[in-house]
């Protein structure tokens, strides 16, 4: 009898359980999960070889939820989002930033995001979610999350500097000695010991040739007029 009883109370309380374990199920689904996401955008570098970011989360303290993946690679001119799974209203807080890379060339973005997450119920187990993000220690809300990196070209600027050797312009002076005017002389040579000064003196524009002829002309006349004055004496 004792073995019946225990029977049918087993069975019952199985029964009973059947009747329980829908309603637990749907008390969990009554949980309602608010996906947030916190979108971040890269600018372009004008790499030809293409430039890659990495975007780094970090939560501020332990009561906000860790997102799904606390890193995003982000192609140049490229767009991400971080997403954060909520359960339960409350106000979260994470810093967004970029992890430098060991790239010499590259000048990496330094800014860093103070981003606040407001988790609210609007009712019916309904969570809703608002963003709000400041860059550094400014006061304005930032309108979107940007990071813009700087790659410097590979190209070099190579400067050739000319040494110029200012010219000298000498003078060249020929110096005719006593000695070679008396050579000259002797050989019967002094015009062209002239002619040779008249044109290698740099700034000498004495008319040496004009002289020489007035020499000569004056010569004549006088000569002729001694021969003249001559015959009129015989005569």
């Amino acid at each position: 009898m004792k073995a019946i009883r225990r029977f049918m109370c087993i069975v019952f309380c199985s029964i009973l359980s059947l009747f329980c374990l829908p309603c637990a199920i749907a008390h969990a689904d009554d949980i309602m999960t608010a996906e947030a996401e916190i979108p971040v955008s890269c600018l372009s570098t004008d790499d030809p070889e293409g430039h890659i970011y990495q975007i780094m989360i970090e939560p501020v303290n332990a009561d906000s939820p860790y997102p799904r993946s606390d890193t995003l690679q982000i192609s140049e001119s490229g767009n991400g989002k971080f997403q954060i799974d909520i359960t339960e209203p409350g106000t979260y807080s994470y810093i967004i930033y970029e992890k430098a890379g060991a790239d010499d060339k590259v000048s990496y973005d330094s800014n860093i995001y103070h981003v606040t997450l407001t988790v609210e119920n609007i009712g019916q187990d309904k969570l809703a979610y608002a963003v709000t993000a400041y860059r550094n220690d400014e006061t304005d809300k930032a309108h979107r999350l940007e990071f813009r990196d700087v790659v410097m070209s590979d190209e070099v600027t190579t400067t050739v500097t000319v040494s110029t050797t200012p010219a000298v312009t000498t003078a060249a002076s020929t110096a005719v000695t006593s000695a070679a005017v008396t050579s000259a002389k002797n050989s019967g040579g002094l015009s062209a010991v002239y002619e040779n000064i008249g044109s290698i003196m740099t700034g000498d524009s004495t008319p040496v040739k004009l002289f020489i002829t007035l020499i000569g002309t004056a010569a004549a006349v006088g000569g002729a007029m001694l021969l003249l004055k001559k015959k009129d004496n015989e005569g």
